[in-house]
């Protein structure tokens, strides 16, 4: 009498406490990668923006003092359509926003992925992690981070100076290149490759997660964008101050949004990074069999069909 096959039953991401690596590096499909980041969310959330507000408010108030200085000091004769002559009226302060931002981003990666990580390692559900002790983790990846992403930025730009889809491509594959730096500990060199190979086989749907994921937060950062845009050319064609002060405060309100919805973005990337990892290594099987002090080999071998910790709960079991 032949066995019956176990049915795949549809298993709700709020189910788990995300509080060990098995509840992280599993397989999701693509919408289960969404709902995972909703269910995070809703755990942890609260946690995450409270270790995040110091880095966020160190961006928000230096970036805020800048831009109200080239608003207040820039010269109303100036074209809006002479890019050119816009940039050189912004003068050194543009240069400092771009570096400023850089440095605060780069702090707020290093943060949030540092939280994810302890957090992962955290079999309390109900213990709150500190700023104090994410930071002490994530202090170290700042200046490799910043590098990274720099190398990453020419790297794509370059591979856009020849065709346009290269480019595009690269920058997908090194969608995963942060997370692989703090999760992996990797360098430069390892860090490039192993976003290759992750990607191998699953860059469509991580460019469909970016883009479906752009989407539904540009539903929300677009009209402040372009509200400010607005602003912006009404400063420049030689508005009073109403104009200056609505540009200041579009500016403050864009620059709040993005930084709250920043890591919900990146988390949404970081389960693609966990499936992409655990579809490769199994890395969550190697974790339970740490746990039950056997090889993993033997755990494998051991492991029933029907065991939906460590599989899809539904859809594609190739993923």
């Amino acid at each position: 009498m032949e066995t019956p096959r176990p049915v795949y039953q549809y298993q709700p991401e709020t189910q788990y406490s995300f509080t060990t690596p098995q509840e992280f590096y599993r397989l999701r499909d693509f919408g289960q990668k969404f709902e995972a980041t909703i269910a995070f969310v809703r755990k942890h959330g609260l946690n995450m923006y409270r270790v995040l507000l110091i880095p966020a408010l160190l961006a928000v108030v230096p970036m805020l003092a800048v831009s109200l200085f080239q608003i207040l000091n820039r010269p109303t004769q100036v074209d809006p359509g002479d890019w050119r002559a816009v940039l050189a009226s912004s003068g050194p302060g543009l240069g400092a926003v771009i570096i400023l931002s850089l440095t605060v981003y780069m702090v707020l990666y290093a943060m949030f992925y540092s939280f994810v990580k302890l957090r992962m390692y955290q079999p309390d559900p109900t213990a709150k992690l500190t700023p104090q002790e994410v930071w002490a983790h994530a202090r170290g990846y700042v200046l490799p981070l910043m590098g990274y992403a720099f190398v990453a930025v020419v790297l794509v730009l370059l591979a856009m100076m020849f065709l346009f889809l290269p480019g595009i491509y690269v920058g997908v594959v090194f969608s995963m290149l942060l997370p692989i730096v703090v999760f992996e500990d990797a360098g430069l060199g390892r860090s490039i490759s192993r976003s290759f190979s992750l990607m191998s086989g699953k860059w469509w749907s991580t460019f469909g997660l970016i883009v479906v994921g752009s989407m539904a937060l540009g539903i929300i950062t677009v009209p402040l964008s372009l509200f400010s845009q607005g602003a912006a050319v009404a400063v420049v064609a030689g508005g009073g101050f109403a104009s200056k002060v609505a540009l200041a405060v579009a500016q403050l309100v864009q620059l709040v949004v993005q930084l709250l919805l920043a890591p919900l973005f990146n988390l949404l990337l970081l389960f693609q990074y966990f499936n992409l990892v655990e579809r490769r290594d199994h890395v969550s099987l190697q974790w339970r069999a740490e746990q039950l002090g056997q090889t993993p080999a033997a755990a494998q071998a051991a492991a029933a069909p029907d065991d939906n910790l460590f599989r899809p709960s539904y859809g594609d079991q190739s993923l």
